[in-house]
C-alpha cells in the first residue's frame, strides 16, 4: 500500500481540519522543540500546508534556510500562497519521502509532523535511511505523530476512532521509535502531547 496524498477538496479542507482536531497544539509543541542558530538549514518533511514552516520563520526569520516538500502539488500550493513562506529563505516544492532531492549531508535539522501515519512501513523504513543520509553528523530530527498511549482512555480514544485512520494501525505495531533505531539514529528524548498522550514527539540525532 502507498502512502495517503492529500488533494484536492481535501487538501483545502485541512487546515480547517487540523484546527478542529486540536492539532495546533501539537505544532506549537514541535516547534519548542526546535533551538535554530543563524545559518542552520531545517527540512519539513510533508510539510503540507507549512503551519510548522509559517511559526519557524515567524520566530526565526531570514537567518535560517527553511525548505518544505509534500508528495500533494495541491498542499505546496497551498502553502505557496501564504504570506509569511514568501521569502528568499523558504524553498518549498514537490518531492516524496522516500527519495529527497537534497545532497548528503545538507542539513541541520529535519522535522516530519502528522505525517509518518500517511506513510507504508516500506515508505517510512525508506524516508528514515533517506534523512539519514541527508542530515548531517551533528543534526537533530523531531517525529511527531500518533502511537499508542499506556493510559487506557488513550487506548480506548486510539482503537475507537482512529486505529482504522490511513496507517495508523502501522505505527501501532512498528512504532516509529523502533524504526529510528534501526535506521542508526540515538533516540534523545520522547514526550507525549497532553491531554491524552496519543501524539508522541521524539527528538533524535544522527
Amino acid at each position: 500500500m502507498n502512502d495517503k496524498i492529500i488533494r484536492g477538496r481535501k487538501a483545502h479542507l485541512y487546515d480547517l481540519q487540523q484546527v478542529v482536531n486540536g492539532a495546533s497544539l501539537v505544532y506549537q509543541t514541535v516547534v519548542d522543540l526546535i533551538a535554530l542558530k543563524q545559518g542552520d538549514r531545517l527540512l519539513d518533511i510533508g510539510c503540507g500546508t507549512g503551519t510548522v514552516l509559517r511559526k519557524l520563520n515567524v520566530k526565526y526569520g531570514s537567518g535560517i534556510e527553511f525548505h518544505g516538500i509534500d508528495p500533494s502539488d495541491d498542499m505546496i500550493h497551498l502553502a505557496q500562497v501564504q504570506s509569511e513562506l514568501q521569502t528568499s529563505n523558504v524553498h518549498l516544492q514537490v518531492a516524496s519521502a522516500q527519495s529527497l532531492p537534497f545532497e548528503d549531508n545538507s542539513f541541520d535539522w529535519v522535522i516530519c509532523t502528522l505525517t509518518t501515519h500517511h506513510l507504508s512501513d516500506e515508505i517510512r523504513e525508506s524516508m528514515y535511511r533517506e534523512i539519514r543520509r541527508i542530515i548531517k553528523p551533528t543534526g537533530s530530527i523531531v517525529i511527531s505523530d500518533f502511537h499508542y498511549p499506556k493510559a487506557m482512555l488513550g487506548r480506548a480514544i486510539v482503537n475507537t476512532f482512529m486505529r482504522r485512520h490511513a496507517h495508523i494501525s502501522n505505527l501501532i505495531q512498528t512504532p516509529n521509535e523502533s524504526m529510528l533505531e534501526s535506521a542508526g539514529f540515538t533516540l534523545k528524548r520522547v514526550e507525549y502531547q497532553r491531554p491524552f498522550k496519543i501524539v508522541q514527539h521524539i527528538v533524535a540525532e544522527k
